[in-house]
């Protein structure tokens, strides 16, 4: 993979105990950082949301064109630069598709994996543009879609949550960025944006 919005990849060398892999330096954090701890209150405004998003995008495009889906995108995995530029790290998930390969399997960060994803249904890129809808939601909310951060609630209350109930919007959302969530997090793959 070689993008200016996904984590690269110089070198690679093994010494007697370990692999060891020189990546690009990412030295402004993760986007969870800065959604949680870098102002007054959680989240961004829409426009710093809409230029950070658009970078994710273009990373999720690069790996997609390379018949790769991520599969755990979320903000923890979202590096900055030194500049406030991002790139997509992690991609220990990350899967390569041949043409005509669909995947299955339960794999990602509860919160973030796409229905079909919980319910170990087969898919191909959709898990990824299910998390982009999630990493917008909490960018302007300050919080997750289908809990807080703080919530203390199990995972298959969260996984409940994700495959029955649609997302509350606060009036930190412009209708744009709401319908662009809703579409992003529809529960059925082909009516989901980008599918």
């Amino acid at each position: 993979v070689n993008s200016r919005f996904v984590v690269n990849l110089t070198y690679a060398f093994e010494t007697k105990d370990s692999l060891c892999l020189v990546l690009t330096i990412m030295s402004g954090g993760d986007l969870k950082f800065h959604i949680y701890k870098m102002g007054d209150e959680p989240g961004f405004t829409e426009e710093r949301a809409k230029f950070y998003a658009a970078e994710i995008l273009l990373g999720l495009h690069h790996l997609h064109s390379n018949g790769i889906v991520h599969r755990d995108c979320k903000p923890e995995n979202i590096l900055l630069d030194d500049k406030g530029h991002l790139r997509i790290s992690d991609l220990g998930l990350a899967l390569q598709m041949s043409d005509g390969k669909v995947a299955c399997g339960r794999v990602g960060t509860t919160g973030y994996m796409a229905p079909e994803v919980i319910k170990n249904d087969k898919y191909t890129y959709s898990p990824d543009f299910f998390a982009m809808g999630c990493i917008i939601y909490e960018m302007i909310d300050g919080s997750r879609p289908f809990y807080s951060r703080r919530e203390k609630i199990s995972r298959a209350e969260i996984d409940r949550r994700v495959l029955e109930t649609n997302e509350l919007y606060s009036d930190k959302f412009s209708e744009n960025a709401k319908n662009l969530c809703k579409d992003l997090l529809k529960k059925t793959v082909h009516k989901r944006i980008g599918m």
